[in-house]
């Protein structure tokens, strides 16, 4: 949409965007399905892409896994069930595959390869009409970002999940051959090799996040 079109509803979003986090951060928190089905409701009459929503029956708007992978191609808590996964094709959503070291088999020694694996997994499990990327690119943040990120709602050092000892400032958290976005070429080439068309890497590579950004944008 044009500048026109989004400037008024940008600024409706934004004065209401804080109430709705907090919901869905309560909601998952608290294990409250009513919590979490408030904040989605916000977030459907914005016209917001939810993201933090565990199943995508919860909103009958699409909804969007922005960087995950199938728990079941690699065992991660933060990757998605089956289940998961195919609620959210069934409702037009979408999945972004993450290229996130530990999301991926290979671990720190993850490759590019890996990365088109993980990618192609999903396809064959939900339909190259719902997925994209989401390689959730961290690099050149300092430390201070990682402490943020690993804090307990964004608060308390150290966390349940992260200790703090771990200087994470300086690493490469992409796999081989896609550490930073210029390298993304490379992606749609690996792609190629793996036998899909150009209208499908297309899809992978922006059209289908477009298409649901279409689709729920008001």
């Amino acid at each position: 949409a044009g500048g026109s079109d989004v400037g008024p509803t940008v600024g409706r979003v934004l004065g209401r965007v804080e109430g709705l986090s907090l919901g869905l951060a309560l909601g998952e928190m608290l294990g409250d399905a009513e919590g979490e089905a408030d904040g989605l409701e916000l977030g459907e009459e914005l016209g917001l892409v939810d993201w933090l929503s565990p199943d995508g029956a919860t909103q009958a708007s699409p909804v969007a896994f922005t960087h995950a992978n199938a728990r079941d191609w690699h065992d991660h808590r933060r990757n998605k069930t089956d289940e998961a996964l195919k609620s959210l094709a069934r409702h037009g959503g979408g999945v972004g595959a993450t290229a996130f070291y530990m999301f991926l088999r290979g671990g720190m020694d993850s490759t590019l390869d890996d990365y088109t694996d993980a990618i192609d997994d999903l396809v064959q499990r939900v339909g190259i009409d719902h997925v994209g990327v989401g390689t959730d690119f961290t690099q050149d943040q300092p430390q201070g970002f990682w402490d943020y990120i690993g804090s307990q709602q964004g608060t308390k050092l150290p966390s349940s999940f992260y200790d703090g000892s771990t200087r994470r400032e300086g690493q490469c958290m992409a796999p081989q051959g896609l550490e930073t976005p210029d390298r993304m070429p490379e992606l749609a080439a690996a792609l190629h090799r793996r036998g899909y068309d150009a209208p499908a890497v297309a899809k992978i590579l922006g059209e289908n996040w477009m298409r649901l950004f279409r689709g729920v944008w008001r």
